[in-house]
């Protein structure tokens, strides 16, 4: 790949100056105006096969280009009630999370009992065990 070309393919130097003029009217005009002379005011360095391609491109396709830089500014009112909606979640979201968790807490935790199973094992009849085991244990419980 040529080091002068980004990965989209368009040389760098025309693509930083597509980019600045897309950022700002000023250099848009300028480029309208004359390219090469855009790209020195903005400090953009060209190589001299950018200078001949810029040179060379007519004004409907170097708008078309310029066009593909364009950024869709959000509308002010838009952007301010997200922009307002983070700040409030930032502002008392901390404040609402911290009462969450008092209602959960406990200051006397059950103990922990190892292997012991949490809930006693159901007392009666036990299918998985003969008949005989469960008189002797019954009994051994007496």
């Amino acid at each position: 790949m040529n080091r002068s070309a980004s990965p989209n393919g368009k040389p760098r130097g025309i693509e930083a100056l597509l980019r600045r003029a897309a950022a700002s009217p000023k250099v848009e005009e300028q480029l309208r105006a004359d390219p090469i002379a855009a790209a020195q005011q903005a400090g953009i360095e060209l190589t001299e096969s950018e200078r001949l391609i810029l040179g060379a491109t007519p004004p409907g396709q170097l708008e078309q280009m310029l066009a593909g830089y364009r950024v869709a500014r959000p509308e002010r009112r838009g952007f301010l009630r997200r922009a307002w909606a983070a700040a409030l979640a930032l502002v008392l979201g901390p404040a609402v999370l911290a009462g969450c968790g008092e209602d959960l807490e406990d200051d006397n935790p059950p103990p922990v009992r190892g292997l012991e199973p949490d809930i006693p094992a159901p007392t009666g009849s036990r299918p998985d065990l003969s008949t005989t085991t469960q008189q002797r244990r019954s009994r051994d419980a007496r």
